[in-house]
């Protein structure tokens, strides 16, 4: 569901980038409970504290310009298929970080276009800001899922997630 920034005022355009970083934090949350590698469970951990404090910083500019408007958020952006925490208890850790992947991806864009159409110059550079960190949120998300599907015990306690390659996996040693 593309979610277009024109038309919107600014404080609809914060209501929309609030719930993206809920949903954002929400997500990376039960990422990290389902990850068997602490390592990894952690980076998610810190991916879900950086959305929490991104949502406070829009939360503090919505209370600046909604003039006492009560905060009431629209509903999620996620696809229906996978907006509950049971849809997506079912799906695989990489269907999850897909979506994940998908939704900086369309943070990234909204804030970019929500930069350009506001008139608030302190509302265009937080919305920049957003962008920015949502493009880097995109792509560590991106080589965490080429990790996953490189190695299929990556994140996973056990086996190494590499796998041990040619003369080296027969046991056989070089000379020195």
């Amino acid at each position: 569901m593309k979610v277009e920034t024109e038309g919107l005022t600014s404080v609809e355009a914060l209501g929309v980038a609030i719930r993206s970083e809920t949903d954002a934090r929400d997500l990376y949350r039960e990422m990290a409970e389902r990850c068997e590698d602490p390592l990894l469970a952690r980076r998610f951990e810190l991916l879900a504290a950086e959305e929490e404090r991104h949502r406070e910083i829009l939360i503090s500019k919505w209370q600046e310009v909604a003039g006492g408007v009560e905060l009431k958020l629209p509903p999620s952006r996620l696809p229906e298929t996978l907006a509950s925490r049971d849809q997506r208890r079912v799906r695989t850790l990489t269907e999850v970080l897909d979506l994940a992947i998908e939704e900086e991806r369309r943070s990234w864009d909204f804030c970019l276009r929500a930069a350009r159409e506001t008139a608030d110059l302190s509302g265009q550079a937080m919305f920049r800001f957003l962008a920015d960190i949502g493009r880097s949120h995109w792509m560590a998300l991106c080589q965490e899922r080429e990790l996953l599907a490189r190695y299929p015990n990556y994140g996973r306690r056990g086996p190494r997630p590499w796998r041990v390659e040619g003369s080296l996996a027969s046991g056989v040693r070089t000379e020195e």
